[in-house]
């Protein structure tokens, strides 16, 4: 994620707006970076906002929940009785914290609580605004960094896959039993009541666990090239493994992620042979955008190919940059499959994801998967975007936790999951 993003660069421009703008206006600034590290927390800072919106609201204010943890409410002023009850309300959130607890009954709020009168105080608030972006852009980049030099350690670590080594791998890939290693994975639909519906699955070969039982010193995707044609042979091996297989797979709905070549190879056409056209109608054939401008020409033939056999097709590896330039009616695609990205964990507002709602709704928002969903707000900010299907480790949690819990339990989950819509 960028600075652009960071909250605290989203209020430094909204005080600057308001330089003229001041009369009659406060801000309040509750430093509740300074609790204890377990009260601030996603759930903890969530509830701290909902207690304070009926104000924010009643006094047309803007709430602005900073990165650091500290909230700021720049509003009308109103009575002192308004603003003391606020501040109440928030310590009686955090009365277990120990900041809190020893201060509950000190009248002077300054230890969590400051108030600016914007109207003589305007460049002081600014100044502590500027430093607020100021400090948090470093850490940002100081955590950058240091992902940055462990991306690279990591690589520096492992030898890239040679010629020799991909031959060698791809002849045990011929005979070798590789069903440990298929897995199946759900894309699942949210109803319009919230409730998590399987749509069907994936299925693929993990390369890291074929990578770390056969080859761990290596990295085999540094080479595209080669690492492009060891995809092709485990394609094949996947596709074999289905002709043999005792058609539990092929009884439902489910997807395979395919090389064009593939595609057009002859094993795909004895594959092909070997389904009904029921059957071809319950497999989604998803192709990867790299693949695809690779072999531009191929894909086109490939395309049409498998549209008449009766297969349904998804345009894999999409990223939320390339959907303006996306028309995926004209590229013959039923579906969609969004990678995650650092858009959607920006903890931001309905306006700041309008530019993507709009180009998701002109694709088609039932058309659209957000994959690789490993985190609560990835799925709750894809909700706000109009998305409905999901895919990754966090939509799996979900999955099995409503096996394990009670109906009152899945109706909590559904209303947390909501409450930012």
């Amino acid at each position: 994620m960028n600075n652009l993003s960071l909250p605290e660069k989203i209020l430094l421009d909204h005080v600057k707006r308001l330089e003229r703008h001041c009369n009659g206006k406060i801000a309040i600034h509750l430093s509740l970076s300074k609790l204890k590290h377990q009260y601030q927390k996603p759930n903890h800072m969530r509830i701290a906002v909902n207690v304070i919106e009926k104000f924010a609201v009643q006094n047309e204010g803007h709430i602005f929940l900073l990165d650091s943890s500290d909230i700021i409410i720049i509003c009308h002023d109103t009575i002192d009785e308004k603003i003391e009850n606020v501040i109440k309300n928030i310590e009686n959130t955090f009365i277990n914290d120990p900041l809190i607890a020893a201060n509950i009954s000190n009248a002077d709020k300054k230890y969590f609580v400051d108030i600016f009168n914007l109207e003589i105080e305007y460049e002081s608030f600014l100044r502590i605004c500027s430093s607020l972006y100021q400090t948090e852009a470093s850490k940002r980049k100081d955590t950058s960094n240091a992902i940055d030099k462990t991306v690279k350690k990591q690589n520096t670590q492992l030898q890239p896959l040679s010629p020799e080594q991909l031959g060698k791998l791809e002849n045990f890939l011929i005979n070798a039993d590789l069903s440990n290693l298929l897995h199946r994975q759900n894309i699942c639909m949210f109803s319009d009541k919230m409730v998590l519906q399987p749509i069907f699955k994936e299925l693929f070969i993990s390369i890291s666990e074929l990578a770390k039982a056969m080859l761990p010193d290596v990295n085999l995707a540094v080479n595209q090239w080669l690492f492009q044609h060891l995809t092709q042979t485990l394609d094949l091996r996947v596709l074999k493994m289905l002709m043999q297989t005792d058609d539990k797979y092929l009884k439902s709905s489910f997807s395979l992620n395919l090389n064009i070549a593939t595609l057009l190879s002859k094993n795909f056409l004895e594959f092909d042979a070997d389904l009904s056209r029921k059957t071809r109608n319950t497999l989604v054939i998803e192709m990867r955008m790299v693949d695809i401008m690779s072999n531009f020409s191929d894909f086109i033939f490939a395309i049409n190919f498998i549209r008449r056999k009766g297969y349904r097709t998804c345009l894999d590896g999409v990223t939320s940059d390339m959907l303006p330039y996306i028309d995926r009616k004209q590229m013959k695609f039923d579906m969609l499959k969004i990678n995650t990205d650092f858009n959607f964990y920006n903890d931001g507002t309905e306006k700041e994801f309008a530019a993507i709602k709009s180009h998701i709704e002109r694709i088609g928002k039932e058309h659209v998967i957000l994959a690789r969903c490993d985190d609560k707000i990835v799925v709750s900010n894809g909700l706000k975007m109009g998305i409905k299907m999901f895919q990754g480790y966090y939509i799996d949690k979900l999955q099995r936790d409503n096996k394990n819990k009670p109906s009152t339990e899945l109706e909590k989950k559904r209303i947390s999951l909501t409450a930012k819509r």
